[in-house]
């Protein structure tokens, strides 16, 4: 079912009255660069971030407990390492793209990485 704002019903006059209080139709969307990302080399381990960056190296590991795919990512200031335990693959994951991702930085066999973490894709 549709509904319409026409000029009598009851989404007319909220539309109206929407209209005098001033404010945008909507608020805007943030565009994904303007949210707020962090450099790597200012990350402490430990904390929460999120980095914007490029995927630089991927491979599949088969060895041991931490079985799964395995990215590299490159922010401009440093590289960490992203695990998606017991995964073959990510839909969307692969060399090249560029990436938006959040999640606990640790540290695991002497390298910044982050385990499962989430993420968003961005244009290239």
């Amino acid at each position: 079912m549709t509904m319409s704002a026409g000029t009598n019903g009851v989404g007319a006059r909220l539309l109206r009255a929407w209209r005098r209080s001033g404010r945008p139709a909507s608020p805007p969307d943030p565009a994904p660069e303007e949210e707020t990302t962090e450099h790597l080399d200012q990350c402490r381990l430990r904390t929460e971030v999120t980095l914007v960056g490029r995927i630089t190296v991927l491979t599949l590991s088969t060895a041991g407990a931490g079985r799964g795919l395995e990215a590299e990512l490159d922010d401009g200031t440093g590289t960490v390492r992203l695990v998606w335990l017991g995964r073959p693959s990510v839909p969307g994951i692969v060399a090249g793209r560029r990436l938006r991702v959040t999640g606990r930085l640790t540290q695991s066999d002497g390298r910044r990485t982050i385990f499962n973490p989430r993420y968003q894709l961005l244009a290239s």
